[in-house]
């Protein structure tokens, strides 16, 4: 998360794009982890055990968690809207024109493409028998009570 921070506060002072790329570079070889400069990530946001990740253009909001394996990316150059409190477990992707509602968890290898996912819901499988469950639990960690 530090590299990509540095990396992306870097861009955002109007580094030099060598020097940005360098340091996103060095997070890419020594973590496995591709998270461009010029992303946006949200005010608040948890990596967990991120290798592998992918996380590309999008709309993401704030208590984004992402663990390991997890890609967001477009289809067609459209690119995800993530909602606030999203969590996407291991081997999950957000792909293309699809809408997270707030408070969704991603089960570990489900793919969302071109999909809009209502609030609350806990969504399991891939676009061709995909399943949602009701789920109005935050992430653990997010939790206030």
């Amino acid at each position: 998360m530090w590299l990509y921070l540095l990396s992306n506060e870097l861009f955002l002072q109007g580094a030099s794009k060598e020097l940005c790329s360098k340091v996103f570079l060095l997070n890419k070889k020594l973590h496995a982890c591709d998270i461009f400069y010029e992303i946006a990530l949200p005010s608040i946001f948890l990596l967990v055990h991120p290798l592998g990740t992918v996380l590309g253009r999008g709309n993401y909001s704030d208590f984004f968690v992402a663990y390991q394996r997890c890609g967001i990316g477009s289809n067609h150059d459209i690119f995800p809207t993530i909602g606030k409190h999203v969590t996407m477990r291991p081997g999950s992707a957000i792909l293309g024109n699809s809408n997270i509602g707030d408070n969704c968890q991603l089960a570990s290898e489900t793919l969302v493409i071109d999909s809009n996912i209502p609030k609350n819901n806990l969504i399991f499988g891939n676009p061709s028998n995909q399943k949602l469950k009701q789920n109005k639990e935050k992430y653990p960690l997010w939790r206030t009570n």
